[in-house]
């Protein structure tokens, strides 16, 4: 009987996750929200017109001499009982998990050892960005990679 239900179902499952895997490839290209994807759509590029549409603004890391740096409390993103801050460079937004040290009424003093000074961070649109990584990287999860 197991067999007959997992020849059944495991077709089913295999089908879902082709038609995910190519609806997230129709909605990558040069026409796109979402203009190129690489690491595994760890890190991805928005298109110039999304990132104006959704507000996207960048602010740059200054850090204290002390290897803190100061965010908005809204750059900051949880995750799987984490906090990171989505990053950019030459276009390519990436998650960077950080340490949340102390929060000051609209900011927050984190670290790690990945931030450096003058890295651009999503400042504002950070819901946005956050919501288009989870989407690109859901058929990685799913399939239990990472």
């Amino acid at each position: 009987m197991k067999l007959i239900l997992m020849c059944f179902i495991y077709p089913l499952f295999l089908f879902k996750a082709q038609a995910h895997e190519e609806n997230i490839g129709a909605a990558i290209g040069p026409d796109k929200a979402v203009r190129d994807t690489r690491s595994e759509r760890q890190e991805f590029k928005l298109s110039e017109a999304t990132v104006n549409i959704f507000g996207i603004q960048l602010i740059q890391l200054k850090s204290d001499n002390s290897g803190t740096f100061i965010v908005p409390n809204n750059a900051l993103v949880s995750y799987q009982e984490n906090f990171g801050i989505y990053v950019e460079k030459d276009g390519w937004f990436r998650l960077i998990k950080v340490k949340k040290m102390i929060m000051l009424n609209e900011q927050t003093r984190i670290s790690s050892p990945l931030l450096k000074p003058n890295m651009k961070v999503v400042s504002r649109g950070t819901e946005f960005v956050r919501i288009t990584h989870v989407h690109l990287t859901s058929t990685i999860n799913d399939e239990g990679e990472e």
